[in-house]
């Protein structure tokens, strides 16, 4: 399974790669969506286990243009992180409490994952950061 090119296929790396760092649960953004089942479809006919797939909205700018290294958006800071990551998390409709205001990273990331709702996400496929 290798492309015209001779490089692997994503969807055959992806299968195997997921399979050998004993992956149980994969997040990706929804631009991603349609790679699942032809990977899940991989995973079956190797008789490798298939992980649990959750997909997020992607982030976007102003133009509706995906925010990634490969259309030239910023790098995100880690000067203020906790800014930052407070935004994020109310951007993927998981705002922080008030009390958190100003908490470190890692408690924000402790609370964004043990009140973690995938279902807040459902049938949104972009967030706009109007930047």
């Amino acid at each position: 399974m290798r492309r015209r090119d001779g490089i692997f296929a994503y969807q055959l790396a992806a299968a195997v790669d997921e399979h050998q760092q004993n992956i149980t649960e994969v997040l990706r953004g929804t631009d991603l969506l349609s790679s699942t089942p032809r990977q899940i479809f991989l995973q079956q006919k190797l008789n490798f286990p298939t992980p649990t797939y959750g997909h997020v909205p992607i982030l976007v700018d102003k133009y509706g243009i995906k925010l990634s290294k490969q259309t030239g958006a910023k790098p995100v800071s880690i000067k203020n992180a906790s800014a930052i990551l407070s935004d994020i998390l109310t951007l993927l409709k998981h705002p922080p409490p008030k009390e958190m205001s100003g908490a470190p990273p890692d408690e924000l990331l402790s609370w964004g994952s043990a009140n973690w709702k995938l279902s807040n996400l459902i049938k949104i496929e972009s967030i706009s950061t109007m930047e």
